[in-house]
């Protein structure tokens, strides 16, 4: 079982590297040395698209990819795949990766479970389930290498368009829902996708890094969502 250290980064939705570059900057300052963390959890679509064994897309994100192997080196990386990141373990051997079918992540700080997902499996439809268990299939992936170029492109284009940094309307209604649906044992239960920055009882709706440059903080009694300016200023 993964334990959780005090002073844990939480990072989730950084869109690399269509949004923000102040992520790289961050993951600059983990490897000099400048800022230091016990963990780092990185809570999905942490870049626009990216799986392994495809050489334009590695190509397009080879600069965090490499950040993010030299990271690994200087500390404890978790990564819990989203929706726009999957099928990475070949790229981060590294990292430990925690794939869709094993979200969410059971983990624990003392007598306390904490569970981690990126936020796109649960309560989601069947079709939903079926349709990703699909995409991220090795053998899908493969029938799309000849079509990287044209993925990357659509998937650019879309991104530029589509407003991500948006409330949801009735939230409290749909995470009084989701909460019923994990373990009841659950302590905190943590997630991404929502890109809300929301704490709501044990509910931790993680900020999107792209929409608000914050991480969470995990002091040991629960989460503090920071902005990454402060921590890199202070260095």
């Amino acid at each position: 079982m993964v334990e959780i250290v005090k002073g844990a980064f939480f990072v989730a939705d950084t869109h690399t590297p269509h949004y923000s570059t102040l992520f790289d900057e961050m993951l600059d300052a983990i490897i000099e040395g400048r800022l230091s963390l016990p963990q780092l959890f990185l809570m999905g679509d942490i870049f626009d698209l990216l799986f392994a064994k495809n050489r334009l897309i590695y190509e397009y994100n080879k600069s965090n990819i490499k950040r993010l192997q030299r990271v690994s080196e200087v500390t404890s990386v978790y990564y819990i795949e989203g929706n726009h990141d999957f099928y990475l373990q070949p790229l981060f051997p590294n990292i430990k990766i925690v794939p869709f079918n094993k979200q969410p992540l059971m983990a624990k700080y003392k007598n306390s479970y904490i569970y981690l997902s990126h936020g796109d499996k649960i309560d989601t439809t069947p079709g939903y389930r079926l349709y990703t268990t699909i995409l991220r299939s090795p053998i899908t992936l493969w029938l799309l290498k000849p079509f990287g170029r044209y993925i990357i492109n659509r998937s650019i284009n879309y991104l530029k368009s589509k407003k991500i940094c948006t409330r949801i309307k009735g939230f409290e209604n749909i995470i009084s829902k989701r909460e019923k649906l994990y373990p009841k044992d659950a302590k905190w239960i943590v997630e991404g996708h929502l890109h809300q920055g929301k704490i709501i009882n044990k509910y931790v709706s993680l900020p999107a890094f792209a929409c608000s440059n914050k991480i969470a903080i995990f002091d040991g009694d629960g989460f503090e969502f920071v902005d990454i300016n402060t921590l890199l200023d202070k260095r």
